[in-house]
């Protein structure tokens, strides 16, 4: 009973207090309080939910910074190391282009030399050529006056001097020819005009290709105040629609690469020395004028052999004609002894037969006087 009494009473409470309850409900209900706790209360969640979102924004926008800081950290730095790589290598060109200046002095200086040693030997073996070439005036001249020669060594019967034709040459050497010097004048004035010219020209590329670089570095310091006007606006939170990104950015460097490298190549002809051309040209020459020397040398060794061998031949002949001229002259010298002899002879003879006469005038002639007498007659006749 106690416990069911204590039921009831706790039963009866609980209503009590739930329609009190009811009743402060229905009372905070009619309050303005009540209506103005619930806009508070909604626009209280309206506000944490902005500011959880505001929240998340700003993570993802911190998030996305320092990514992009990163990002263009590492880039500066791969920027400074290439600038770093960018300065060596222009330092390493710089010490080049002085080691090739002089080389390429010290190669011109050594092509010149050479091209004025072949000058020197196509001067020599022109004049050598000069020497060895009998004009044909001359020769027509020097025939008749060899026939006198010849005339005089056959009445003379003197030997004839093997070296009187090298003589005559020898004594008639022609001097330098001034057209050829003035050939090489203008051809070395010429070549001095187009080295001049080609100097120029590689100066004008160079100083090309260092405004072309001028403007690439300050194309370059521009991208980097672009790049720091870049972030320092997305870190303001303004709009970034009109800066370009970074693959159009690294396109244009890449181009702005390549237009340098296209400028800072030197043409094919700057890289050839000119006075190497020059000697080829002057080996060539000296070929040719080798080979005209060479044939011209055999055909005046033939010449000088041929000479040589009519030389001989002629001494050959001389010593003939005056054996045979000292014979001759030893059997006239035998006729006229035996001439003489005859006419001795001859002489008595006819002295005998007129001593003959006078001793027997009207005697018969004897038969040896008869012969005698017709021997002499005969010997007479032959000497008339």
């Amino acid at each position: 009973m106690v416990c069911e009494d204590l039921v009831q009473f706790s039963n009866e409470e609980e209503d009590q207090l739930r329609q009190q309850c009811d009743a402060l409900e229905q009372r905070l209900r009619q309050d303005s309080l009540s209506f103005e706790n619930e806009a508070l209360e909604v626009q209280l969640m309206q506000i944490e939910d902005d500011h959880a979102q505001l929240r998340e924004e700003l993570r993802s926008t911190r998030e996305f910074y320092a990514r992009r800081i990163a990002e263009m950290t590492a880039e500066l730095e791969d920027r400074a190391r290439v600038t770093c790589t960018a300065k060596g290598h222009a330092d390493c060109l710089g010490a080049l282009l002085v080691f090739h200046e002089d080389n390429g002095r010290l190669a011109g200086s050594y092509w010149q030399a050479q091209c004025e040693k072949r000058d020197d030997s196509i001067r020599f073996l022109s004049l050598k050529l000069q020497e060895y070439t009998v004009p044909s005036s001359e020769y027509r001249s020097r025939r008749p006056h060899a026939g006198s020669v010849m005339a005089s060594i056959s009445e003379e019967s003197s030997p004839v001097p093997s070296n009187s034709t090298n003589g005559a040459s020898s004594s008639e050497r022609p001097g330098v020819n001034p057209t050829a010097l003035k050939a090489a004048e203008r051809a070395f004035q010429a070549l001095s005009d187009r080295h001049a010219s080609l100097c120029e020209a590689v100066q004008t590329a160079e100083e090309n290709a260092l405004e072309t670089e001028q403007n690439i570095q300050a194309c370059e310091l521009r991208s980097a105040d672009l790049d720091t006007l870049h972030v320092f606006t997305l870190l303001q939170g303004q709009p970034t629609d009109e800066i370009l990104p970074l693959d159009a950015v690294q396109a244009k460097v890449a181009a702005c690469n390549e237009v340098l490298a296209s400028t800072r190549q030197l043409p094919d002809w700057s890289q050839r020395c000119a006075w190497r051309d020059e000697l080829d040209i002057r080996a060539g020459q000296l070929e040719r004028i080798s080979l005209q020397f060479d044939t011209t040398k055999r055909s005046l060794d033939a010449a000088n052999e041929e000479l040589q061998w009519q030389a001989t031949s002629a001494e050959a002949l001389r010593i003939r004609l005056a054996d045979v001229l000292r014979a001759t002259a030893a059997e006239e010298r035998r006729n006229q002894e035996v001439l003489s002899e005859e006419m001795r002879r001859s002489q008595a003879l006819q002295a005998l037969l007129s001593r003959w006469t006078q001793l027997r005038p009207d005697a018969p002639l004897p038969p040896a006087c008869v012969q005698a007498q017709q021997l002499v007659q005969e010997t007479s006749s032959v000497e008339s």
